[in-house]
């Protein structure tokens, strides 16, 4: 996950999902399984939150440098794969 910009008008973000079976898979990184270029999330309540379709994405801050990512609806990235944990933007 990439952060390009965060304000109160919200959150610029884009995002790659990957598939690898163990450990050593990821380390070669694995397969790519989908993109969200240019996502933006925009506040609600205590939370951020990208939407497209049946598909949410939101981002709490859990501390001054880092998000937790959580997914939410129908499943985005295939059947079974899902977007959940903590980020530490750099």
């Amino acid at each position: 996950m990439t952060i390009k910009k965060a304000s109160g008008d919200g959150l610029l973000f884009s995002l790659d999902a990957f598939y690898a079976m163990n450990k050593e898979a990821l380390m070669q990184g694995g397969v790519n399984i989908g993109t969200i270029e240019s996502g933006k999330a925009t506040p609600s309540s205590e939370e951020m939150i990208f939407r497209d379709g049946k598909y949410e994405l939101s981002f709490y801050m859990v501390s001054n440098t880092d998000l937790y990512v959580l997914d939410n609806g129908e499943p985005y990235f295939g059947h079974n794969v899902y977007v959940n944990g903590t980020c530490s933007p750099k």
